[in-house]
């Protein structure tokens, strides 16, 4: 799976987020992992606004310090139809919750869009489509079998490419063979997490398509 999908993330991505922990940064969340750049903060949220809209983006990455996990995680997003459908931009609009694992693999969910923001396959046959079954239009979360470099959390054998799927479905339904639309912003509020004094450690954060 993880070959067929790549971060659209660009330089120009803005990142919004709440109070930082001293010595934590919040711009290389969007370039790599290495634990000096990581972002720190009492549960609260992240905020991605991208310059242009990003299409075909079906997928969200997040790679913890395990620990210091979000292990409840709301996310927001907000869509831009095509040309075709009057290319009105959205704001933000509630997708679904997710439930990461409390370790330091990277971890990938679906992106949860709202049912009625997905294109139907007739209005636009040039976008990449979402699965076709109601449930994966949810988060689905797959766990590399690789830990992080970082450490931390439960180890599992280093395969290449090598993906876990987990138990986590998302209630979120939707017609068959929808099309996805041009992403221009994603939120994630973090409201539950492993650390008993409520603090999460994120290393980094992609969108893949």
């Amino acid at each position: 799976m993880s070959a067929n999908l790549a971060n659209l993330l660009g330089a120009k991505t803005k990142v919004q987020t709440s109070p930082l922990i001293a010595g934590s940064s919040k711009r290389t969340l969007l370039t790599d992992s290495e634990d000096a750049t990581i972002f720190a903060t009492t549960p609260s949220h992240v905020h991605l606004t991208f310059p242009a809209p990003l299409p075909g983006a079906t997928h969200l990455a997040l790679t913890f310090q395990g620990g210091f996990v979000a292990t409840s995680v709301m996310i927001y997003v907000a869509t831009r139809a095509p040309e075709e459908q009057s290319g009105v931009e959205l704001g933000l609009m509630m997708g679904a919750r997710i439930h990461p694992e409390d370790n330091s693999r990277r971890q990938i969910f679906r992106i949860p869009y709202p049912p009625n923001v997905l294109i139907p396959p007739k209005t636009i046959e040039s976008l990449p489509t979402a699965s076709t079954s109601a449930a994966s239009l949810g988060p689905t979360i797959y766990t590399e079998v690789a830990p992080h470099p970082l450490g931390g959390g439960d180890k599992g054998p280093a395969l290449d490419g090598a993906f876990t799927p987990a138990s986590h479905t998302s209630t979120i339904s939707g017609g068959a063979g929808m099309a996805v639309p041009g992403l221009t912003e994603i939120k994630l509020e973090f409201e539950e997490t492993s650390d008993n004094q409520g603090r999460v450690t994120l290393y980094q954060v992609e969108i893949l398509g």
